[in-house]
């Protein structure tokens, strides 16, 4: 692999996203409202009822550490699918760059973005609420992890479902399925504590939980340190699944762009 190449195109997507600020701008503020409503949800539901699990403090502190995680494994990789059906393919197959990786730093230079200028906004906030433990290195170590490896985990099952563009016309709503069945398995939309114990030991072996409830549950200490490495060591599982299957699917497909053209 030429880490410079794409270290480039890392740098050429920064100076993307700063050129069309604005729009960059417009994204992280749907992305953010879109947690919001979640959030102003549960308060009123929490506020008018006796549930003992709903503490309101508890619930900002998630919901606003769910904000500036969402980023990495909530986006849309429509563009692969568009450059597939316009035969833009052939680029990758005449220089020596893979696409995979290609659209990995591309797309992986805006989630860590988006991150980064979502903490600034945030993690002040974070840091007064009494629930978390932001200041404990290891936490944050194993979290910082969770978070990479949760991207390098959806990149890879998108991709998969991307790459299926050279089959058919229009695959953007199987992803889109995917995209929003992660992000309340997850526990983006509805904090995972509240599903039912059933589910939650059911869907802990899913990589979904920890995209989201495992490293915001770390910092709120309803996650143990034991527990969140098993989730890292889980989700490494289904990444590694999800990237030798995207491969091969690409490999597969890409042979028969080459011998037929399509």
């Amino acid at each position: 692999m030429n880490f410079p190449i794409y270290l480039h195109v890392g740098r050429l997507s920064l100076a993307d996203i700063l050129e069309y600020r604005v729009d960059n701008i417009i994204r992280i503020g749907r992305y953010v409202l879109t947690i919001s409503f979640a959030l102003f949800l549960w308060i009123a539901i929490g506020t008018e009822t006796t549930i003992t699990e709903i503490n309101i403090q508890e619930l900002i502190s998630y919901y606003v550490a769910a904000m500036i995680i969402y980023g990495t494994s909530n986006y849309h990789l429509d563009y692969i699918e568009r450059d597939i059906r316009l035969g833009y393919m052939s680029k990758y197959l005449t220089k020596p760059v893979s696409a995979f990786w290609y659209y990995f730093a591309h797309q992986g230079t805006v989630a860590l973005y988006d991150v980064i200028v979502k903490s600034i906004l945030f993690l002040p906030f974070l840091a007064v609420m009494s629930s978390f433990s932001v200041t404990l290195l290891l936490k944050m170590s194993i979290v910082t992890l969770l978070l990479i490896v949760t991207f390098a985990t959806t990149f890879s099952l998108y991709y998969c479902f991307s790459s299926l563009a050279f089959w058919f016309q229009q695959v953007d709503s199987l992803r889109m399925t995917l995209l929003f069945l992660g992000r309340y398995l997850s526990g983006m939309i509805i904090p995972f504590y509240f599903f039912p114990e059933w589910a939650q030991k059911l869907l802990w072996w899913s990589p979904f939980p920890h995209y989201a409830y495992t490293p915001i549950g770390l910092l709120q200490n309803r996650v143990s340190i034991e527990s969140a490495l098993q989730g890292l060591f889980i989700l490494s599982c289904w990444g590694v699944l999800f990237y030798f299957t995207s491969r091969y699917i690409w490999r597969y497909a890409t042979h028969a762009y080459e011998g037929t053209g399509i």
